[in-house]
């Protein structure tokens, strides 16, 4: 039997070129078009274009592509609060601006979802090649993430790395810039257990990942370690991230010698994560009685 993954790198062009329709279609008939109208270009890149083209339904239906993704990552060329037209959406809509973990600006669309908005400046700074954007690429976090959609070509881009982390099934570095690579291990472990999920074939975790997930569990400072697990604990109350990232990372601590302090840590979400499953589970079995 082909699996599903050897199917879609075997149908990669046409895949890539229903995609790109899509992505047309999105950057031209949604809220996008009005935000993003004064920056000379833009790029949304990584896990919607990422998910579409390995397991969402290549559909284009918007209000259902837009179900499909965890969230939108769009990167621009200049400073998303110098934008008039960005800050006139949002008080037309009374959206709230907030900061994600990493720095960026998040806001939540009522077609699109969740967006997060990035300031790429650099390289070439506001110059918009395609060449450009994929250098900007080699700055994305994982090589499964490489791939964008840019604007105003209104074209796909794909990172070499992201075949062939397919290919090898492996979630690994692509950029070693992190602001905050302490969390990369547990954001890399909910990708792989995502695919694994979505693919129904195994992921491995790369050298590169293992060894910031060894320094996580081992080395890690107290805030770095209620950092990393308050952010996967919260992915996972909030259902962004599946609760087998959890499991998975019980598996890991088993291979290393852990630090009492995260130990400490895992322990007390450990607990949490318990209770309220339960409590799922005692409120699915009394609505069965019903």
């Amino acid at each position: 039997m082909t699996s599903k993954i050897n199917t879609i790198l075997s149908e990669l062009d046409n895949r890539l070129k229903e995609i790109q329709k899509i992505f047309y279609k999105l950057s031209t008939d949604t809220a996008l078009n009005g935000i993003l109208n004064e920056s000379p270009c833009w790029a949304i890149i990584g896990g919607a274009l990422r998910d579409t083209l390995l397991f969402g339904d290549i559909t284009s239906d918007l209000k259902k592509l837009a179900n499909n993704w965890i969230d939108l990552d769009i990167c621009i060329s200049v400073d998303i609060s110098k934008l008039y037209s960005f800050k006139k959406y949002c008080n037309r809509k009374e959206i709230p601006l907030k900061k994600n973990t990493f720095g960026g600006t998040k806001i939540i669309s009522d077609d699109l979802g969740n967006i997060d908005f990035w300031t790429w400046v650099g390289p070439g700074v506001s110059r918009c090649s395609l060449q450009d954007w994929h250098y900007r690429l080699d700055l994305v976090d994982f090589g499964i993430n490489g791939i964008a959609f840019v604007y105003p070509q209104k074209q796909i881009i794909v990172k070499e790395r992201l075949i062939e982390d397919l290919n090898n099934r492996v979630i690994e570095k692509l950029s070693f810039k992190s602001p905050k690579p302490h969390l990369q291990p547990v954001r890399a472990i909910a990708i792989m257990c995502r695919l694994q999920t979505e693919l129904g074939e195994k992921f491995n975790l790369g050298e590169s990942i293992q060894k910031d997930l060894e320094y996580l569990v081992r080395e890690a400072t107290e805030d770095e370690v209620n950092e990393s697990l308050d952010y996967l604990k919260q992915k996972i109350f909030v259902k962004r991230w599946p609760i087998s990232t959890w499991k998975e990372l019980a598996i890991v601590n088993q291979r290393y010698k852990c630090s009492e302090r995260y130990l400490k840590k895992f322990n007390e979400i450990n607990y949490e994560l318990n209770r309220i499953n339960v409590s799922s589970n005692i409120r699915a079995q009394g609505t069965s009685y019903k």
